[in-house]
């Protein structure tokens, strides 16, 4: 025999009812649909059943799709609270449960909109990243500027620095080794003590002279980014304005090099044109660079009048000496062959490791 309770009211057919909705605080009127104020989600969710079991045998549960990830048991509660909700749209649900964990097969609900904050929409976000992208680049741009125009400033006062230096200083020096070799030539009867300090003053004159073209070659063209091929057409268009004739070819043509190659490889391909025109009085220079077997080799060859005439009887000229000394800086080997192919001349071979 069934007890009028259970009689009538089963507890699979007992139907849970939304009662209230408090929106921030604020009790609002029920609707299928509800909408929050634009950036708040908090809500609370008033339920109750109208049944006559027990109390103590009816529970509730309640899921909101779209933020729970399963039914919530709410116990003897009649209460759903949601704090910061994000924007969006949700659906609360409520069903009863007995006391043997049996849910109602009737349940309420509601939608719930949440709507967005103009900060947390996509288009502001995209917007946002725009901006910064936008920033970014413009910030990467003066700096671009900045770092251009303090390299140009940086560069005019290399030149300066490079000017004074050749106008003044190498002049001067350029003036008293002529003056020097003048004495040497017109005082026949110098006593040899003083031809041989004379001869001194000319090597020191010679000797600064060197170091101060050093000094203007790194702030022309070292700093500026140079390549070997640009360093070298350098070396030929000076030594073109001199009278010679000067052709230069690389194989191939962009040889990767070292700066240090790039700073002492023009030095003695200079010093050996020099050579070849002051003491070898050559007409025509042919500066070859290829790159084979792990090396770079540098040939400088002229139509003079052989070694004997530029590297002296022992082969000791102050020259030679120089192109040996940066030929040690790079590791290198320096030799001097005479120019079978011209049947006179000399050949300067400047082989470098890489």
């Amino acid at each position: 025999m069934l007890s009028a309770q259970t009689a009538l009211s089963p507890p699979t057919a007992v139907r849970p009812i939304i009662e209230s909705v408090r929106l921030d605080g604020v009790e609002v009127q029920l609707a299928n649909r509800l909408t929050t104020k634009r950036g708040s989600g908090d809500v609370e969710l008033r339920f109750a059943s109208p049944t006559f079991l027990s109390p103590h045998r009816l529970r509730f549960e309640h899921l909101l799709e779209a933020f729970d990830a399963q039914w919530i048991s709410a116990g003897n509660r009649r209460t759903a609270h949601y704090a910061n909700l994000k924007p969006g749209r949700y659906r609360f649900r409520v069903r009863c449960v007995d006391d043997q964990g049996r849910p109602s097969r009737n349940e309420d609900s509601l939608s719930l909109i949440v709507p967005a904050r103009i900060d947390q929409t996509l288009t502001f976000r995209i917007g946002v990243a725009v901006l910064f992208v936008l920033a970014m680049a413009v910030a990467y741009r003066r700096r671009i500027r900045m770092m251009q125009e303090r390299s140009a400033l940086i560069h005019r006062e290399r030149d300066r620095i490079a000017r004074d230096l050749h106008d003044h200083l190498g002049q001067g020096l350029g003036a008293i080794g002529y003056l020097a070799d003048a004495i040497g030539f017109s005082a026949q009867d110098l006593q040899p003590q003083a031809r041989d300090l004379l001869g001194k003053l000319r090597r020191v004159v010679s000797q600064t002279n060197q170091g101060i073209n050093e000094l203007i070659w790194d702030l022309r063209h070292v700093s500026d980014g140079s390549t070997l091929r640009s360093a070298l057409h350098a070396v030929a268009e000076r030594s073109r304005d001199m009278g010679l004739e000067v052709s230069l070819t690389m194989n191939p043509a962009d040889i990767k090099s070292r700066k240090l190659h790039i700073r002492e490889v023009p030095f003695v391909v200079q010093e050996a044109i020099t050579n070849a025109a002051k003491h070898g009085n050559a007409h025509n220079i042919e500066i070859s660079v290829k790159e084979f077997e792990g090396a770079i080799e540098v040939n400088v060859a002229d139509d003079g009048t052989g070694m004997k005439a530029q590297s002296g009887e022992k082969g000791d000229g102050f020259g030679i000496m120089g192109m040996n000394e940066r030929a040690r800086r790079m590791n290198a080997t320096l030799e001097l062959r005479e120019n079978h192919a011209q049947g006179h001349g000399v050949v300067v071979v400047l082989r470098i490791p890489l």
